[in-house]
């Protein structure tokens, strides 16, 4: 977790093996922490009151759960209280064809890149300025079937907001297939 005395984060890793604690990525250790972000992130700020987060265009399967969704968390009592910055598609799918190994995402609002929200809200959500089209798609790889039996369940975080379109393919590097189109 990201936790924020001023703009700049302290990065917090969870101590495998324990019921939850976290120990500091370094000596910087916050004494007045104002707020809190999740998953940590390369890019991410706080500036007057504004979270600036990257959501990356590509996953990696094995790296990404429903836990992982963007989250905000203020203090009260020393405890961290996260609300959701996002939504979360959750696809099921099986029946994939042998040796596919890609799942992208095609959607009429941004879905990856910079995103901003305002955490003096009492619901803060990501909302993205962007409207270039590398920013409305999102790719995430898995290890290739080698089944035609093999299921997957993926979590994809997205912003909230109203999609017009969103299409989801499955793709080996030479085929696509398209499983869901909805307009």
């Amino acid at each position: 977790i990201a936790v924020f005395e001023s703009e700049a984060p302290v990065k917090y890793n969870y101590k495998v093996g324990t019921n939850g604690d976290f120990e500091v990525d370094g000596d910087n250790i916050p004494q007045n922490i104002i707020g809190s972000e999740f998953p940590y992130s390369e890019v991410v700020s706080l500036k007057d009151d504004a979270l600036t987060m990257n959501l990356p265009a590509s996953y990696d399967q094995a790296t990404l759960s429903e836990l992982d969704m963007p989250m905000w968390g203020t203090i009260e009592d020393n405890n961290i209280t996260f609300k959701h910055l996002a939504g979360v598609m959750r696809i099921r799918f099986s029946d994939i064809p042998v040796g596919y190994n890609s799942l992208t995402i095609k959607a009429s609002n941004p879905i990856s890149g910079i995103f901003t929200a305002d955490v003096s809200k009492s619901d803060p959500v990501l909302v993205s300025s962007s409207s270039e089209a590398v920013d409305k798609e999102i790719t995430i790889n898995f290890t290739a079937a080698t089944t035609e039996d093999n299921d997957k369940v993926l979590y994809i975080p997205l912003p909230v907001g109203t999609y017009t379109y969103i299409e989801v393919l499955i793709s080996n590097g030479t085929d696509t297939k398209e499983l869901i189109s909805y307009t």
